[in-house]
């Protein structure tokens, strides 16, 4: 009897460390970034987040009201500073972030960043970048690119900082995400619709080395990039009568020039997620779930080593 008594009082002890071990177990962790210009803020977010919330219930979701309306260097430091105020740098949680449009542009600018800081290469990027020819808004995200590459470059405590956060993310889904630039961008030379603009005039010339060789970016298939693009058969807007999601024409969202094409490493991937507009999934429920599902698919696939960024 004393032997089954024994039996008893370690089998509950075992359930109890293992019931205490998987609540203290570190949980997923998923970040939701906004867009550029408007509304800018984790608002924008909440659809989404509630479908999450019902698939991940045990994950902590994060979507934060960030300064939307920064250039890509502004927006990407201003994203680093929240994750280190969220205590998510230290080990050894990792992120899963949830980007949109100009948003996605400052997360991936923020890995190819930190992946040429890590390996000392940084200069020979920054060197690359020329601000003569542009003026305006432009030239303000421009040169705020160029001397917050260099304070990188000279910072320490930055530069640390951009590489842990990096080191972080696990993947990154980018939803109809500004990669070439936006319609009518450079127009906006007085900055109306704040430093964004100048940001997305400014990829429409550095889109095809920033984003070169993609194998920078996925961190040579360490982060799974997923590139969620998207739009109407025909829309009229700053894009003129073509296909596009009313913001950006279906080609800014993708990867396009040779050099991306060229270089294609593991790890990233490009579907299309449907016509749906810029916004569609701000204020559609279905649209909404759909983009939570895909996302939650492809995580719980197997990385493919043979994806290329070419369109499926």
């Amino acid at each position: 009897m004393k032997f089954f008594s024994i039996l008893l009082a370690t089998v509950f002890v075992s359930l109890g460390v293992v019931s205490v071990a998987a609540q203290s177990a570190p949980s997923q962790t998923w970040l939701l970034l906004v867009h550029g210009i408007w509304p800018g803020s984790g608002w924008d977010w909440q659809k989404t987040a509630y479908w999450l919330k019902q698939a991940e219930p045990n994950s902590k979701i994060l979507v934060p009201t960030l300064d939307g309306r920064a250039g890509l260097y502004k927006w990407a430091d201003n994203l680093t500073h929240y994750v280190q105020s969220q205590s998510l740098l230290d080990p050894p949680s990792q992120i899963n972030i949830l980007a949109h449009s100009f948003g996605a542009s400052a997360t991936l600018f923020l890995l190819r960043t930190a992946y040429e800081l890590e390996r000392g290469d940084l200069p020979a990027l920054l060197e690359k970048l020329d601000c003569s020819g542009y003026w305006g808004n432009a030239l303000f995200a421009c040169k705020e690119m160029r001397d917050g590459w260099k304070r990188l470059l000279t910072s320490e405590t930055e530069r640390a900082r951009w590489i842990a956060m990096a080191q972080k993310i696990q993947s990154v889904t980018l939803y109809h995400p500004a990669l070439q630039g936006a319609c009518g961008a450079c127009a906006d030379v007085l900055g109306l619709a704040g430093h964004t603009s100048g940001g997305l005039c400014l990829l429409e010339r550095i889109a095809s080395w920033l984003w070169a060789p993609l194998d920078r970016i996925t961190w040579n298939g360490e982060k799974r990039i997923l590139n969620l693009y998207g739009g109407m058969a025909w829309s009229f807007s700053l894009c003129g009568i073509t296909a596009n999601d009313v913001a950006l024409s279906i080609q800014q969202q993708k990867m396009q020039s040779p050099e991306v094409h060229d270089s294609c490493g593991k790890g990233y991937q490009e579907l299309d997620a449907g016509s749906y507009s810029h916004v569609s999934f701000i204020y559609r429920w279905n649209v909404a779930r759909d983009l939570v599902e895909r996302v939650r698919n492809w995580l719980s696939a197997l990385p493919d080593s043979t994806q290329t960024c070419r369109s499926r």
